[in-house]
Parts: structure tokens; C-alpha cells; sequence
């Protein structure tokens, strides 16, 4: 399977890519979320800047991938194979990697809070200023690895084997060390404030301690020897804010974890818009377009069953343009189609229906924005939903209890009115994908206008009442 494979199944919404061989693919950026990789070959892959959050890395191979700045949230990677693998600036918060092979591995300025890495090999890995909080390591394979300047604060390296590691400027407050193998382990200048280590009867000569604050707060020299009774723990200092890296050819990773955060000239490019006719069809998104389709048939059906004016339909047609100028008006769009409807009722009972739907509408947008705390935007698309609601109510509710004979409330004008505004709603969703497409204001409009106006012509010459 290539990159391009892989796009199109994703675009289908599949998830599930076990046993998968991308060895060598290009996958940067690209959305893998939830998606089950269990035991996929991933060798020597490019998955920078991707998001991976919450997806099932078990037993995959991955030896030499490279993961940098990517999202590893909540993966679960037991028994994994990353040997060789560039996890800079990666961040793996609260993932599960028990088992997983990282010898090698780069983890430079990787956030690791929370990590489960139990029995995990990570000989000689590059772990330097990486943000680890409350990681577990107990019974890790550590040896020759580096740690300086990393956040260890409780971290749980107790039954590990620390032979030559680097721990220079760490800080490893409050963590567990406890039946862990020091040879040759460097802890200079390293906070132990609170630290839990097991001493034996010659406590400083398998480790380098020159420089470090040790487990009772005290600042080690030559004669500093361990208490024979542990003193009263430290409290619990809360580390530092973890690492916002970023380099000068990629955005930072704030701008994935934050996508409404815009920034000039940073994150994904736009494609260029499309100048062939060929080119136009093969961007647009048919299936919500064909659903927009039907719906407008539904608004014109309504409108021969109701014997329009023109001014109805041109209300219509007007609304629909209001998404591809770039106005965030998808509730708009099935309102407008009420307000012909009311256009074309009596006098008496539109003015009725639109009271009604008024105050109802407004006293929940009000309600909100002053006990809710909505925004002004936020209220005024309440207020329209109800209203298009209230309207669609009290045109079933009064057909039902005339038994039919009202005939400007007729149950095809109240039903065709509440499937359209139902799938303007679901469809909608085209606007958004065009523009994401590329596709510029002119052509957004020039197509909406299609829809909208094939759609209310197949309503309202084809629609032969009963």
C-alpha cells in the first residue's frame, strides 16, 4: 500500500490497516487517528507532524520510522519495534509501550508524561530534555542511555538498569529508584530532592553524584553520607510547562493540538484552484452536492404544492449563495426556505406562524446568551433553528387537527419542508469541503447556484400531486 492508497481508504473512513507494509512511504501530516496499525511494517516510514492519537501500534515494526513532532497520544505500542526510530519533539502522553524495543531510539525534548515503558529496551537511547513526568520505567533496559536536563519528576525507575547513563541536569524529584543498577550512572547536578534509592554499604562509588541536590535536600560533597532514617519526604513540586519546540521549516506542534490557531504562513498549504473543467469535477463533493439536490427538489415541490410567487423562489436562490460568499450561514439556508413558505401562505396565518416562531425563537436565543453565556453568533443560530423548528410544528400540528381540511397546511407541504431542512443540514458540509478543495468564491457560487437551481426545477416540474 502507498501514501495515495492509503488517502483514499481513510476517505472512505476505514480504519482498520492491520498488517499494513507502508516500509519507506511518505506519510507525513497526514490524520491516522483511532486507526488499528497493529503489526503493520512501518520500517524507515516518514511520519512527521502526524497524529496518531489513540491508535493501536501492538507489535508493529517500525525500526528507523521517523515520528518527529508527530502525536502519539494514548497509542498503545506494546511489544513494538522502534529501534532506531526519531521521536524529536514527538508527543506520547499517556501512551502504553510495555515491551517496546527503543534501542537508539531518538526521544530529544519528546513529551513522555504518564508513558508506560515497563520492561521496555531503550540501550543507548536520546532521551536529553525530554518531558517525562510520572513516567514508568520499572525493569527498563537503560543502559548508555541519556537523560540530561530531562523532567523525571516522579518517575518510576525502580528494578532499571542504569548502567552508564546520563542523568545530568535532570530533574528527578520525588522518583523512584529503588533496586536500580548504578554503574557508571551520571546524577551531577541532578535534582533527587524526595528521590527513593536503595544504598548499599558503599553507596557513592558506583555513581557520580558531583554537583547534585540528593534525596534529603542536602547538596552532595565528598563527606555526604545517606541517612540511616529517610527524612520527611519533600512535597511534590510541580514541574515546568512542557517544551513548546519548534524548528524554522515546520509549523509548531500548538498549531496541531489547536487547528482554529492561525498563524500566516504556517501549517498545511491550499491547493491551487482548479483551472479545467475535468479537473473542477474530479474536487467536488458529489455525494453532499447530490444530497443538496434532493433537498431543494423537496423546496420545490413545496412551492408548486403552494403556488409560489417568484419572489418565494428567488428567496431561495439567494439564500443559497450565502455559504460560497464565505458566510457561515448553514443554518440560513432552510430558513430562507421558511420564510417563502410563509410568502406563500394567507396573510393571516403567516403572520400567525411568524410571531409564533419569533418570540419562541428569540426568548431561547436570549435565554441562552444571558444564562448560557453564548455568543451573539452562537445565539442567533439558536434562535433560527427554533424558529425553523416552531415553524415546522405548527404545520403538522395543524393539519392533524383539521383532518386535511386546511388546505394551505396540507401533511406533504409540512413533511416535504422538515426532509429538506434535514438534509441541508446533513449536506452542508459540501460548502466547507469545496473551499478546502481549493475551489475559489466564483466557482463555490457558480456550482451552489447549480444545485440550487436544478434542484428546485426537478421539484417543481416534476412533483405530480396526488
Amino acid at each position: 500500500m502507498d501514501r495515495d492508497e492509503l488517502l483514499q481508504c481513510r476517505d472512505r473512513q476505514r480504519t482498520d490497516f492491520t498488517w499494513v507494509d507502508l516500509r519507506g512511504q511518505d506519510l507525513r501530516s497526514l490524520d491516522l487517528r483511532h486507526c488499528n496499525l497493529r503489526q503493520a511494517k512501518l520500517e524507515t516510514a516518514h511520519l512527521e507532524l502526524a497524529n496518531l492519537a489513540k491508535a493501536s501500534l501492538i507489535k508493529v515494526q517500525a525500526d528507523g520510522a521517523d515520528f518527529s513532532q508527530a502525536i502519539l497520544n494514548d497509542v498503545r505500542g506494546t511489544n513494538a519495534l522502534f529501534n532506531g526510530a526519531n521521536f524529536e519533539a514527538a508527543i506520547l502522553n499517556h501512551s502504553d509501550l510495555h515491551k517496546a524495543q527503543l534501542t537508539q531510539a531518538r526521544l530529544t525534548k519528546a513529551q513522555l508524561e504518564q508513558v508506560r515503558l515497563t520492561q521496555s529496551d531503550l540501550t543507548g537511547a536520546q532521551c536529553g530534555e525530554s518531558f517525562a513526568t510520572e513516567v514508568t520505567l520499572k525493569g527498563a533496559q537503560l543502559t548508555g542511555s541519556n537523560w540530561s536536563k530531562a523532567q523525571l519528576v516522579r518517575a518510576d525507575l525502580s528494578e532499571t538498569n542504569l548502567a552508564q547513563c546520563d542523568f545530568q541536569g535532570a530533574d528527578l524529584r520525588s522518583a523512584n529508584l529503588q533496586e536500580a543498577i548504578l554503574d557508571g550512572t551520571n546524577f551531577s547536578e541532578t535534582d533527587l530532592r524526595g528521590a527513593k534509592l536503595t544504598w548499599g554499604e558503599n553507596p557513592l562509588e558506583n555513581a557520580i553524584f558531583t554537583g547534585a541536590i540528593m534525596p534529603d535536600g542536602v547538596a552532595f560533597d565528598e563527606n555526604w553520607q545517606p541517612p540511616q532514617i529517610q527524612a520527611k519526604p519533600v512535597p511534590y513540586l510541580r514541574p515546568s510547562s512542557p517544551p513548546q519546540p519548534q524548528t524554522l521549516e515546520r509549523p509548531n506542534r500548538f498549531l496541531l493540538v489547536n487547528p482554529f490557531f492561525k498563524v500566516p504562513d504556517v501549517g498545511p498549504k491550499k491547493p491551487a484552484p482548479p483551472k479545467m473543467i475535468q479537473e473542477l469535477g474530479q474536487r467536488l463533493p458529489w455525494t453532499g452536492l447530490v444530497g443538496l439536490v434532493c433537498a431543494y427538489a423537496g423546496w420545490g415541490a413545496v412551492m408548486k404544492l403552494l403556488s409560489a410567487p417568484m419572489a418565494a423562489i428567488a428567496l431561495i436562490l439567494l439564500g443559497s449563495l450565502m455559504p460560497a460568499a464565505e458566510i457561515a450561514a448553514i443554518p440560513y439556508v432552510p430558513f430562507i426556505g421558511y420564510l417563502a413558505i410563509l410568502l406563500s401562505l394567507a396573510p393571516t396565518f403567516s403572520a400567525f406562524i411568524a410571531a409564533t416562531a419569533i418570540v419562541v425563537g428569540l426568548a431561547l436565543g436570549i435565554s441562552g446568551k444571558i444564562s448560557v453565556g453564548w455568543s451573539s453568533a452562537e445565539a442567533i443560530q439558536a434562535s433560527l433553528w427554533c424558529m425553523e423548528g416552531v415553524v415546522s410544528v405548527i404545520m403538522l400540528f395543524l393539519f392533524v387537527f383539521s383532518g386535511g381540511s386546511v388546505s394551505y397546511a396540507s401533511l406533504p407541504i409540512a413533511l416535504l419542508s422538515i426532509f429538506s431542512t434535514a438534509l441541508v443540514t446533513l449536506c452542508a458540509l459540501a460548502w466547507p469541503m469545496m473551499e478546502s478543495e481549493g475551489l475559489t468564491t466564483k466557482q463555490r457560487s457558480i456550482v451552489s447556484f447549480l444545485v440550487t437551481a436544478s434542484g428546485l426545477a426537478l421539484g417543481y416540474f416534476l412533483w405530480l400531486p396526488g
